[in-house]
This record gives structure tokens, sequence and C-alpha cells, in this order.
């Protein structure tokens, strides 16, 4: 099964509040951050309807369901070697549709296939 078919990756970015348009309407989305550099303050994801904010850090995931309202605060680097890297993971709704005629894998196959890959590797040790 596929949870994600899209990442959208970035750097020391801003949004500003929305909701996910195209995403799979019963999905959910997830966040991850990395960060390098000097440190910095801000940045939080919120949901302002709940008046929640999380303060996502080096490592951290979050699960939410991107069809509510989020967004983040601003960023206030430390100076200019602070790094923020967002990686948000989601299932765009027609994704198939959209892949335009590409060969797309079959799981179960695919599955097969990277088994058969470590029985080969088994043996060869």
């Amino acid at each position: 099964m596929v949870s994600f078919s899209t990442i959208t990756t970035n750097l020391n970015f801003r949004t500003a509040a929305h909701t996910d348009k195209g995403d799979w309407p019963t999905g959910f989305g997830n966040l991850v951050v990395i960060e390098r550099g000097a440190p910095y303050k801000g940045a939080y994801t919120g949901f302002p309807q709940y008046g929640v904010a999380v303060d996502c850090r080096n490592g951290d995931f979050l699960a939410m369901d991107v069809h509510q309202v989020h967004g983040n605060s601003p960023m206030e680097p430390e100076d200019e070697s602070s790094q923020r890297i967002s990686l948000v993971s989601y299932l765009r709704e027609k994704i198939i549709e959209k892949c335009g005629g590409q060969k797309m894998y079959n799981p179960v196959e695919l599955d097969k296939k990277i088994e058969g890959r470590n029985k080969q590797t088994r043996k060869a040790l």
C-alpha cells in the first residue's frame, strides 16, 4: 500500500495559513524537520482553528490532517548559517492519471523482486 506519492522540500520557508489542495481527500500528510547551523527561533507549525502550534525540531515527525488550516510562523535565525529543511509527504489525488502512461510498479511484484534479491544476497554471504 502506498501512503505517499509526493515530497515537498522547504528551506527556511514560511508558509501562510492554508489547506492543501489536490491531495487525497481522506489522506493525511506528515512533516519531518532537519536542522543545520546556528540555532533559530520560531517556525512553529500551527493550526489556528485549534489554537495549537507545534515546535517541530531536528528529527521530529508530525502527522497531520492537511485539509485543516495550517501554516508556520516566521523563522528567526541566529545568523546566516541557520537552516531548517522541512520535508512534507502526502498522497496526490489522481496520481496515476497525472503520470500519463509512465510505468507504475505493482507493489506485490515489487515485493517479490526485493525478496528475490534479498535471498540472493543471503546466499552470497
